[in-house]
């Protein structure tokens, strides 16, 4: 967690140069390498700046720009990488000048005694005071640090010197004091400047722990009370050693039966994080966690409850907070409540507040929504919310709702997923797409088909007319039969109709196929010759074929003419005797052939005798009559 629970203006970053400044000989930690990388960043950007100029936005700790010589002191820490920043713990504070009486002082001296420095940052968590990064002046020997502290953005008019010998391997610390000055008259920025003229009057002298190992577990075994506790605790476990768990373990477990007096406090959360950070045992964790589900601070409470969630247990005060934890301000803790709810899920009760999460502005969030609902097992009673979460403006949660309707095996799981097809983003189709393949496809689902296919989406509805075949009903001619007409201003779409008709043997799609040879598009209108050429015609037909025989192109009049050759009754023998007047001669040609063989009775020899008696087609009808010997 990040806390920011912590008083007055001091800032990690500030406190960094402390740690260095008042550094004892402790081993290299991965802590102290992330500081050395830090003094690097920063000597970067003061070489980028140009010679006595600020640069633009660039803050100290105490809201002003950050100086040149406060840059030349990050500078020579990094021209010195063996002064390893470590814990500085005070033992004892002694007034040198017992008449200044400055509240300042009493209060450093508080935090001093009951927090130390750990690795540059403050021990506790309600510490006031400020140390801002500091000058330095270095000798043949030693290096002394003159750092001003301040609360609440409020300098107090006492400077932190410390002086370090670097002579030595590893450099240790030789002394360590308060000193005041007037900071009326004295700038912080010129400390240096100060401090050389004598203008600092030493006023207390620290007795610095010279083993902070030693120290800490010597603390440790003193019952300290919560601020020190955590100080030494936090010390002990960034050791990464594991040699001094089983004594923290200890004192956190003596310590928590007070916690009930701390209700408001940040400590008991802080140690929470400290136990499951650090992997201290389980039931520690528990006992910890158990104590802050009773605080009245809810982010307290709120851990508490995802802590007890993540080890399953059940409880109805744990859900309580989950609950509410899902929608705190805070991106860890609603991530860690989303897990939380995975370990004690109840079906769909549970995974309602997760998708509540489902579209949040983390990253970190959404990947754990996204993990705890790829592993519900979700039913039918999970199609409500997932159709209302279909409606979300994001294509990437669009797609991801189809996926997890797509492990619903249910009819009405798939009619679900048909809306994904008439999708505004190509992907989310294509899943939808997908996730059709292999479905039963039902009569009970043409209603939906239907409808998407009214939309105004041609890239949906060639995807919409797929399906309709497979619902292998001749319901769903009619609907193949509107896409496949030329009100429909997609050839893709009609194309498909036109393939999809041809699966069906009724008449009606025979109908709706000779309709598409018309079509304007000629790979439609091929696919409707195709279709026509594996069908059988009969009389129900003839009407359409003969607007085909009519067609104002002789080649598709010449077409007509072959398929009413195909049907052997009287209103097919009529049409075709009527294109013996046609204007095109291989048009004439083709009802001679498709005429051949055809018995002539009264109603065919009086049909001929009116054609012949009209303007210009009495030559073709005595051609025809000879030819037939009528």
């Amino acid at each position: 967690m990040k806390y920011s629970l912590l008083k007055g203006s001091y800032r990690a970053m500030s406190l960094l140069v402390l740690g260095v400044a008042i550094s004892l000989a402790v081993p290299p930690s991965p802590a102290n390498a992330m500081l050395k990388n830090w003094f690097k960043k920063k000597e970067k950007t003061s070489d980028s700046d140009s010679a006595g100029k600020k640069k633009k936005g660039e803050k100290n700790a105490l809201g002003g720009a950050t100086t040149r010589e406060q840059m030349s002191a990050l500078s020579w820490f990094t021209d010195h990488p063996d002064l390893h920043p470590g814990q500085l713990f005070i033992e004892s504070i002694e007034k040198v000048d017992p008449s200044w009486a400055d509240d300042g002082f009493d209060v450093v001296r508080e935090e001093f005694l009951a927090c130390g420095i750990f690795n540059g940052t403050n021990g506790c968590l309600d510490a006031t005071y400020a140390v801002f990064s500091g000058v330095v002046i270095v000798k043949d020997q030693s290096v002394q640090y003159i750092s001003p502290l301040g609360r609440d953005r409020d300098l107090l008019g006492l400077a932190l010197v410390g002086e370090l010998e670097f002579s030595q391997t590893p450099p240790k610390i030789l002394s360590l004091s308060f000193a005041s000055y007037d900071r009326k008259t004295v700038e912080h920025k010129d400390l240096r400047r100060a401090f050389e003229q004598g203008h600092f009057k030493t006023v207390a002298t620290l007795r610095v722990a010279e083993n902070p190992v030693d120290f800490a577990v010597r603390t440790l075994d003193s019952r300290p009370d919560f601020r020190k506790l955590y100080s030494v605790s936090k010390y002990l476990l960034s050791l990464k050693e594991g040699s001094h768990q089983r004594e923290i373990e200890a004192a956190f477990q003596e310590q928590h039966s007070s916690w009930v007096n701390l209700r408001k406090s940040p400590y008991p959360l802080a140690f929470f994080d400290l136990a499951r950070d650090h992997k201290l045992v389980p039931e520690l964790v528990e006992t910890l966690a158990r104590s802050l589900l009773d605080s009245e601070d809810e982010t307290s409470a709120q851990h508490g409850a995802v802590a007890l969630a993540m080890l399953k247990i059940q409880d109805e005060k744990i859900r309580a907070h989950l609950t509410t934890a899902v929608a705190s301000s805070s991106w860890r803790v609603r991530r860690d409540a989303v897990l939380g709810l995975e370990k004690i899920r109840n079906g769909l009760q549970d995974d309602l507040l997760v998708f509540g999460r489902l579209e949040d502005n983390d990253k970190d969030v959404k990947q754990a929504v996204d993990r705890v609902l790829d592993s519900a097992r979700m039913d039918n009673s999970y199609l409500p919310i997932l159709v209302e979460k279909f409606k979300s403006n994001s294509w990437k949660t669009r797609q991801q709702v189809l996926e997890w309707i797509g492990t619903i095996l249910t009819p009405e799981a798939t009619r679900a997923i048909y809306p994904g097809l008439m999708d505004s983003d190509k992907d989310v189709r294509a899943t939808a797409d997908s996730l059709l393949r292999g479905r039963a496809i039902l009569l009970e689902d043409l209603p939906v088909l239907s409808d998407l296919s009214n939309q105004n989406n041609s890239d949906g509805k060639e995807l919409v007319v797929k399906y309709l075949p497979k619902i292998n009903h001749p319901d769903a001619i009619p609907v193949l039969t509107r896409l496949g007409s030329k009100g429909e201003p997609s050839w893709k779409v009609r194309l498909g109709a036109v393939k999809g008709l041809s699966t069906f043997k009724e008449d009606t799609a025979t109908l709706a196929i000779l309709s598409a040879i018309l079509d304007t598009d000629k790979d439609v209108a091929a696919a409707a010759k195709d279709a026509i050429s594996e069908r059988p015609l009969n009389e129900s037909h003839v009407s359409a074929l003969e607007e085909l025989s009519k067609a104002g192109s002789y080649q598709l009049r010449i077409l007509g003419c072959e398929y009413l050759g195909r049907v052997n009754a009287p209103t097919s023998t009529h049409a075709l005797l009527r294109r013996l007047c046609d204007t095109d001669q291989d048009v004439r040609r083709a009802a001679h052939r498709a005429l051949k063989g055809r018995e002539f009775g009264s109603e065919e020899i009086k049909l001929l005798d009116s054609l012949g008696a009209q303007t210009g087609c009495k030559k073709a009808i005595e051609e025809y009559r000879e030819i037939k010997g009528i």
